[in-house]
């Protein structure tokens, strides 16, 4: 069995490799549907090579949601 350190550090870590190697299939409705995100993950398979960037306000967004979410999971285990 693992220590909770050990299991927090493994799930973080998950969650960054899940990051890194971005799928569709493992987004939540709101992040597939959200146009500038979508098209920025989408642009890397086409032929198009323009680049699409979100709005820096979108970004903050995101991490925002995602430490958050980070927290509540963090706070769950102690």
């Amino acid at each position: 069995s693992t220590s909770p350190s050990h299991a927090v550090v493994a799930n973080v870590q998950h969650v960054l490799h899940l990051m890194k190697h971005h799928s569709k299939a493992l987004c939540n409705d709101r992040v597939v549907n959200s146009v500038p995100l979508a098209k920025q993950a989408c642009s890397r398979g086409s032929k198009s090579k323009k680049s699409v960037t979100p709005p820096s306000s979108s970004i903050s967004e995101e991490l925002s949601d995602v430490l958050q979410t980070l927290q509540d999971e963090f706070g769950q285990m102690s």
